[in-house]
């Protein structure tokens, strides 16, 4: 009785064991005859169909016409490889688009057969390589882009999508010694052709690499490069490129900004430019939300909006960046410099502008929500430029105004302000700032009588205010004061002043239409 237990257990233990043999015996022969099958059917590739596959061209010109939905045409193809990894050589490939124009001409492609297209059942290549290709890039009418005749539109037909993801699924594609043609029906621009193309895309599971070398046409400037290194969604179709994110890079050494106008949307009218760019871009789902430019520019003149003169410069250089996300929009500038063409120059400096808006992620521009609030900042600006050149920024009408009015000369260094509600009317705001050799104007009181605004000459101003009042620690060498209202005489010239300036502002009563009033104290007169 003692025994029937341990014989029990070991019986158990016995069959387990069997079962375990019997089921490894059977995933041991499920992948031999799995990867028999696949063996024999490379075999059958390589042997059987390759080396007679030009007898079967006028078949692959009509698969590859229905899988591209686009009329496919071959001219010769031959089998250039006898190891394990086949490689075709393609004569005179030409695909054309739907209205019957030549989109791709591919004089000669040579092409090797990846192992994966037994596994996907559906023709992959590990690599394709191309000379001489003359490939047409179309922007319709109706915005869409079309490449070598497919449409790379996520809105696309059935056919056109395949065929994209067909292209994005192969391991390397490389173009030498190509032509590529722009044509953008949508801007109604004059066509661009590249020379010396070189294309290079590399595809993986979810990453894609792209980099394009092209010279421009005579008076464009020297060669460009183009590179991009993106990922997809892991579910999202590879050929589905506007919900890519990655960085993009954009090289021009040398270049006619100008000539970019016809063919690039830009926020403002440029006119005329040489010089060197370089831009980085960030996207997220097919949108942008960083961009970095470098630009070193000569002989430029652009206008800024419509109803502004135009700004002349002779030149023109700086980092200028922007990040977008849904809260708000941030411009930066580094390094900014300019000189304009009457020989005014603007040392480099750096300033930001930032502000709150509402943005929606699913828009390529600026929503239409209003600003609620941002802040301004700058290491360095000069007064008397910008006041000069004020009538030609896009600036808010009252900061326009004041400049006008103040008429400024000097330096601002380190600024921050910042403001909450609209610009034109913030609820709340403070400005803090160093100003050396500081000129203002001065403005008698609204009413005709009492203290009006005062004003400087030669001043270095340390500041602190905002919309209820502020104080600033003045110093005068060399200068003058203007207190107009405060003396019969009201310009007081000084070999030197010291002083402490408090100010409160209040708001006038509702509804009386009347300014705010101006309290005014002197303090540590020296």
């Amino acid at each position: 009785m003692n025994d029937s237990a341990p014989r029990a257990s070991n019986a158990r233990l016995g069959a387990l064991a069997a079962l375990s043999r019997s089921a490894l015996r059977a995933v041991l022969l499920l992948v031999a005859t799995l990867w028999s099958v696949l063996l024999l059917a490379w075999l059958i590739l390589h042997w059987g169909i390759l080396p007679y596959i030009d007898d079967w061209r006028p078949a692959i010109e009509k698969h590859a016409s229905a899988a591209l939905g686009l009329p496919v045409s071959i001219g010769q193809i031959e089998v250039r490889s006898s190891g394990w990894v086949p490689a075709l050589e393609l004569r005179e490939v030409v695909l054309s688009d739907r209205d019957g124009r030549q989109a791709l001409r591919l004089p000669r492609v040579s092409a090797a057969v990846s192992p994966q297209s037994l596994l996907a059942l559906r023709l992959r290549f590990a690599q394709l390589y191309i000379e001489g290709a003359q490939l047409l890039i179309r922007r319709d009418a109706a915005g869409r882009l079309h490449i070598g005749g497919l449409d790379m539109n996520t809105s696309a037909a059935l056919d056109d999508s395949a065929a994209a993801d067909w292209f994005f699924q192969q391991s390397e594609f490389v173009i030498r010694g190509g032509q590529l043609r722009w044509v953008d029906e949508m801007r109604r621009a004059p066509p661009l052709e590249l020379r010396d193309a070189e294309l290079v895309v590399r595809n993986s599971l979810r990453h894609h690499d792209l980099r394009l070398d092209a010279t421009p046409p005579p008076g464009w400037g020297q060669r460009f490069s183009l590179r991009g290194r993106f990922t997809q969604p892991l579910l999202a179709r590879a050929g589905d490129w506007q919900r890519w994110s990655g960085p993009a890079y954009a090289e021009l050494p040398g270049a006619d900004v100008a000539a970019l106008r016809q063919h690039v949307a830009l926020p403002f009218e440029l006119n005329q430019g040489q010089g060197a760019l370089r831009l980085w871009l960030e996207l997220q789902a097919g949108q942008w939300r960083d961009t970095t430019l470098d630009a070193a520019l000569t002989d430029v003149n652009l206008r800024l909006a419509p109803a502004l003169q135009p700004l002349a410069f002779a030149t023109l250089q700086g980092r200028f960046s922007a990040q977008r996300d849904a809260s708000g929009i941030k411009l930066q500038a580094e390094r900014f410099a300019f000189t304009t063409v009457q020989g005014q120059a603007w040392p480099a400096s750096r300033i930001s502008l930032a502000w709150q808006q509402r943005q929606s992620l699913a828009q390529s521009g600026l929503s239409a929500e209003p600003v609620t609030g941002g802040e301004l900042g700058a290491d360095r600006l000069d007064l008397a430029l910008m006041a000069g050149i004020a009538e030609r920024l896009p600036l808010p009408a009252p900061l326009r105004q004041a400049l006008d009015e103040l008429a400024p000369e000097g330096r601002v260094q380190d600024l921050k302000a910042s403001w909450a509600g609209p610009l034109e009317q913030p609820r709340r705001y403070r400005v803090q700032a160093q100003l050396a050799g500081l000129t203002i104007a001065s403005a008698p009181a609204a009413s005709g009588h009492g203290v009006g605004r005062p004003g400087w000459r030669n001043a270095d101003l340390v500041l602190d205010a905002n919309e209820t009042g502020g104080e600033a620690r003045l110093q005068v060498k060399d200068g003058a004061l203007d207190l107009p209202g405060v003396f019969e005489q009201p310009l007081v010239a000084l070999d030197q002043f010291n002083s402490k300036l408090v100010w409160a502002i209040r708001p006038a009563p509702a509804g009386s239409g009347a300014p705010p009033q101006i309290e005014l104290l002197v303090r540590d007169v020296q």
